[in-house]
């Protein structure tokens, strides 16, 4: 069976999917963080900013955990 083809979402969808997720994201935030780094990591088609669902599901992972850690060194 081959592969299923790389789905890529524009800003404004991986906004929608990261809200579906619990998190909070304007599309105006993406951007930005396209500019000072913290963002998920983003691809791109000329000037169009792509989003892969699994970079973005990591990059929930990777800040959560973060959070995680550094509360746990209060302790």
């Amino acid at each position: 069976m081959p592969d299923e083809p790389i789905a890529y979402l524009s800003r404004s969808q991986a906004s929608e999917y990261l809200r579906s997720r619990g998190i909070a994201c304007a599309t105006s935030t993406l951007s930005k963080m396209v500019t000072v780094g913290g963002g998920p990591p983003v691809h791109h088609f000329g000037r169009t900013p792509l989003y892969l669902r699994q970079d973005l599901d990591l990059w929930i992972e990777k800040r959560m955990r973060s959070k995680w850690l550094i509360h746990s060194d209060c302790g």
